[in-house]
């Protein structure tokens, strides 16, 4: 099974899993509880939707609910749907194209929360829209996540800059933006490690990444 098919089978589970909960909880022609309530809440945050739009969903479906405007537990999920969507496209900021360089995004989040992966979504997306993207592997600590880059890199038609196993990170993203200049891309994307912001050498080693891009091409990281 490939990267996409993985992906696409997790957002299924994840589907599956909340739809089952909103069916089991709400169930037709019963009165709605403060039990209720609380099982969609919990079934919300454990599909990763976060706190913040929980409690917003939350707070539209109870008014929703009391105005007789929803009865069924398909009322819900067509709420949670439309409210979703809503949010993020609400949400959503215009990146900060360049005309006189290559616009660079760095990656950065904690270990497991998925920067490679978004890395080679985000790289698709952009060449599908007619840009030229690069890759940057700095996250040297993890062979696999060099792997995982380029073939990324392979599948979306990206060249990937990468170095050894174990090497300096900064000296990577250096290069990287240096290349991304000299060939006229308009979009480098640079995937890092995974860090907690309690971890002080990883927080300086972040710095560090900063500097030296900032040092490649003045400005940058620009995202």
């Amino acid at each position: 099974m490939g990267l996409l098919d993985k992906f696409k089978k997790g957002l299924n589970v994840t589907r599956t899993r909340l739809s089952r909960s909103i069916q089991s909880a709400f169930r037709n022609n019963k009165e709605w509880t403060e039990d209720d309530y609380e099982e969609l809440e919990q079934a919300l945050i454990e599909c990763d939707l976060g706190v913040q739009y929980t409690m917003q969903l939350m707070d539209d479906i109870r008014n929703r609910y009391q105005q007789g405007l929803i009865k069924t537990a398909d009322d819900i999920i067509k709420v949670v749907q439309d409210d979703v969507h809503q949010m993020m496209a609400t949400d959503a900021k215009p990146m900060k194209w360049r005309s006189d360089g290559p616009c660079i995004i760095l990656m950065v989040g904690v270990n497991g929360c998925g920067k490679t992966t978004t890395t080679g979504k985000l790289g698709y997306k952009l060449k599908q829209e007619g840009k030229t993207v690069m890759f940057a592997a700095c996250d040297t600590f993890r062979a696999a996540a060099t792997e995982q880059l380029q073939l990324w890199g392979e599948r979306v038609g990206c060249d990937v800059i990468a170095g050894k196993h174990g090497s300096d990170p900064s000296a990577v993203a250096f290069d990287a933006c240096k290349a991304a200049v000299s060939r006229n891309v308009d979009v480098l994307l640079i995937d890092t490690a995974g860090r907690q912001h309690t971890k002080v050498g990883l927080m300086n080693e972040l710095e560090k990444l900063h500097k030296s891009i900032n040092k490649a091409c003045p400005g940058a990281p620009h995202e």
